[in-house]
């Protein structure tokens, strides 16, 4: 066989195998039969729609265990956030504090201080959420950083306060009452 031969049956077998018919789809093997429904549950439980609740702008603690009895003209500082995305994500620790969720609301709120770590309100917020979780050193130090950056009076006694409680919680009286008196209280 010649070169030219073999050119020829070379493309002779290609032009064939371009004709060839090529599968247009695949076949799916069968879906599995489908489960019957579960039963509906034989409970007397009344299923309503989620209510959100009224967030206040107030930090998570209660003034009532915290403070003494706040002044009205006190009661002016508001939580402001540069982001909104700091704002949600505030508005979701609360929603976990009240669940009882408190480990995930101070990962929350770490993750707000990350965009917006000079915002005194949140060391403040989770300052109280880590009194609440038992771990005053950690309060204290939290507080602190509240108080550096605090822009106002209002905050700044807040976060001495609970300070102060964090103190007393590690055993620290002496630095209890100077917390106390940097409150005002």
């Amino acid at each position: 066989m010649s070169m030219k031969h073999i050119t020829w049956l070379a493309a002779t077998l290609l032009l064939l195998s371009a004709c060839a018919p090529t599968p247009t789809r695949q076949t799916t093997p069968p879906a599995p039969p489908a489960a019957a429904p579960a039963p509906p549950p034989q409970s007397d439980v009344v299923v309503r729609p989620l209510e959100m609740p009224q967030l206040d702008e107030q930090p998570l603690a209660r003034e009532s265990d915290i403070f003494s009895e706040p002044d009205p003209a006190e009661m002016t500082q508001v939580f402001r956030p540069v982001s909104p995305a700091v704002t949600a994500l505030v508005e979701r620790a609360r929603l976990q504090a009240d669940t009882g969720e408190l480990g995930q609301a101070a990962a929350t709120l770490e993750r707000a201080l990350r965009v917006e770590p000079q915002n005194a309100a949140l060391w403040l917020e989770l300052a109280q959420i880590k009194l609440h979780q038992g771990n005053p050193a950690q309060a204290e130090q939290m507080a602190l950083r509240a108080t550096r950056f605090a822009r106002d009076d209002v905050t700044e006694r807040q976060a001495w306060s609970v300070a102060a409680l964090a103190r007393q919680n590690l055993g620290d009286p002496d630095g209890a009452a100077e917390a106390r008196r940097r409150a005002g209280q």
